[in-house]
């Protein structure tokens, strides 16, 4: 709560004191804001579905690893706060994802890579049902690398979908982006409290099949 009043502070003194834009038009001292192109980005199904396969990987993604640090402090593996730390350098094996597989969207486009990383997102969520540690690590860097395969493709195809100014495109896929991490990175705790990590599993299962379907549909459409 302290961080989240921080940035709406940090937000307020930007659009107080930062200089105007060269680039927009400026009535009256201040940016006209174009809410018509807003509203316009809503009504583009693929751009929408883009941020929607956004919002549920995300969400995903950032429940995985808000949650699993409580599975590894407890039995069987009893791990100490030092140790679970060491799980985010898995960020790493996102770099090489995003290289490779933002290369191979160059052959064959964005969206069969990106049902192809959502597939992998949901293999690795699956493997981290199995007990030994060394199968859940391994589960996690495919889920990793199949999250970072959707992101680097959903972000770069976004922009490319429709006329709309680009920065305007990539803020509302980031708006997407960002309440998904909000939304599930929070009520996944109800199923961990409730079920245990198989609850998460499966929550997230339901969250990336939703995904998995909208990524088919829109590799379905022309790019």
């Amino acid at each position: 709560m302290i961080a989240g009043i921080l940035y709406l502070l940090s937000a307020i003194m930007m659009w107080i004191f930062l200089p105007p834009s060269l680039n927009k038009k400026i009535e009256h001292g201040k940016i006209k804001i174009q809410w018509k192109d807003f509203l316009s980005l809503l009504q583009n199904k693929k751009i929408i579905m883009i941020y929607l396969i956004a919002f549920c990987v995300m969400g995903c993604f950032v429940c995985t690893y808000n949650f699993i640090s409580y599975v590894l402090m407890t039995e069987p593996y009893n791990l100490s706060q030092t140790i679970i730390g060491f799980i985010f350098v898995l960020y790493l094996v996102g770099s090489v994802s995003s290289a490779v597989m933002g290369t191979l969207s160059d052959h064959y486009g964005h969206g069969i890579i990106i049902v192809i990383s959502v597939i992998i997102q949901l293999v690795g969520i699956l493997l981290t049902l199995f007990m030994p540690l060394i199968v859940k690590i391994i589960g996690l860097a495919i889920f990793t690398y199949g999250f970072f395969g959707v992101h680097s493709n959903a972000c770069a195809w976004a922009p490319q979908s429709c006329q709309n100014d680009k920065a305007q495109v990539s803020a509302m896929y980031m708006l997407f982006y960002y309440i998904g991490a909000s939304t599930f990175g929070t009520i996944g705790g109800t199923f961990l409290s409730n079920y245990g990590w198989s609850g998460i599993v499966v929550f997230e299962t339901v969250i990336l099949t939703i995904g998995l379907i909208l990524a088919i549909i829109l590799y379905k459409k022309k790019e």
